[in-house]
């Protein structure tokens, strides 16, 4: 089950690129730009896009955090990997978000950097990648937690 929970992950986060880099370039195409909380919405979409490559380019051991343990009953295991899921999205979404505002208020200071924002942002996937094996490391503890186990990662 592990090797086909990070094969998921990896799925996921691939159909993610595809989506949000397709939208990205269709907004770049019709010239239509919409704020979304303060920041361009072809940034905060390259910005997604630079997270998500970050998750696929995690090792396999990384990637295999998100699966449950296998001393649980079914339901709990459904339970966890979904809790797990959920919780790393949001936390790629959170910083996608981080990094979009980051670049925004760099383009306010040095105004060179608003011409290439968006190119800014999608790089923000060369600073997640450090950061998710410790997350993920974290979010296993926690959901096993949840789950009624105790003592250590899985």
């Amino acid at each position: 089950m592990d090797a086909w929970a990070s094969l998921i992950v990896k799925l996921g986060a691939g159909a993610g690129v595809a989506g949000a880099g397709g939208t990205v370039v269709a907004e770049v195409i019709a010239g239509s730009e919409h704020l979304f909380l303060g920041i361009p919405q072809s940034w905060f979409l390259a910005a997604i896009v630079g997270a998500l490559v970050g998750l696929l380019l995690l090792s396999e051991l990384d990637a295999g955090k998100v699966a449950p343990p296998r001393d649980l009953t079914l339901s709990m295991r459904w339970l966890t990997l979904l809790l797990r899921v959920g919780l790393l999205g949001l936390f790629v979404l959170a910083f996608a978000l981080a990094a979009g505002w980051i670049v925004v208020a760099a383009a306010i200071y040095i105004p060179s950097i608003k011409e290439a924002g968006m190119a800014f942002s999608g790089l923000s996937g060369f600073v997640i990648k450090p950061m998710l094996p410790h997350y993920l490391g974290g979010l296993q503890k926690v959901t096993d937690r949840l789950a009624g186990r105790t003592g250590g990662a899985a």
